[in-house]
């Protein structure tokens, strides 16, 4: 190069930004955030208004636990028949014994027997439609349960955290102002390992 005062190439320092925007709606509670100065990755610098979110999680919780008493208790419901059984069984045997001795009509014994298996058919029933409410208690719970996992990650949302270790270039929205999805909240980059743009004439 024969004219040492002109330049082959111009370049520019560069580094990568990211813009954060607001992935809830609601008021702007708390906002640390100031132009010029570095945070870590994943610190959290705002929040966004959960009392709405807040209180319907308690509902949903509330819910859940309502839910899982309506749930029945199939022991406690088939017992009770089981008992019964007992005592017919204990009954047809002291008539069958009468029976042998001519003191009772087989009648007696037919009536005994045919009221075992009405019991037992009862319980047969009941233990298939405690089955069938228990299903749909459970179904019911598991419902509520993913409701309650979207809520959390709604209120986790409201946390505004820097998605890099880096510093704030610029500020979009001060505390105690609305924020909405996709409104910008802040430009952050990572000055500390910037690149050059280098364009050769």
């Amino acid at each position: 190069n024969k004219n040492k005062s002109i330049a082959d190439a111009y370049g520019v320092f560069e580094a990568t930004e990211i813009i954060v925007s607001s992935e809830a709606n609601g008021k702007l509670l708390h906002f640390n955030v100031e132009e010029g100065q570095t945070y870590e990755q994943g610190e959290v610098v705002g929040c966004i208004d959960t009392v709405q979110g807040y209180l319907q999680l308690k509902q949903l919780e509330s819910s859940i636990r309502a839910t899982e008493a309506t749930c029945p208790d199939i022991p406690s419901q088939i017992n009770t028949l089981e008992s019964k059984i007992q005592i017919l069984n204990k009954e047809r045997a002291r008539i069958a014994t009468l029976v042998e001795a001519n003191a009772a009509s087989s009648k007696q014994l037919d009536d005994v027997d045919a009221e075992i298996a009405m019991t037992k058919s009862q319980i047969t029933a009941t233990q298939t439609a405690l089955k069938t409410q228990i299903a749909a208690t459970i179904e019911n719970v598991e419902a509520l349960k993913f409701q309650k996992l979207q809520l959390q990650m709604a209120l986790e949302k409201c946390k505004i955290k820097t998605p890099i270790k880096g510093t704030i270039l610029k500020k979009y929205i001060e505390e105690n102002e609305l924020a909405y999805q996709g409104k910008p909240l802040f430009k952050i980059a990572d000055i500390t390992n910037m690149f050059i743009r280098v364009y050769v004439t």
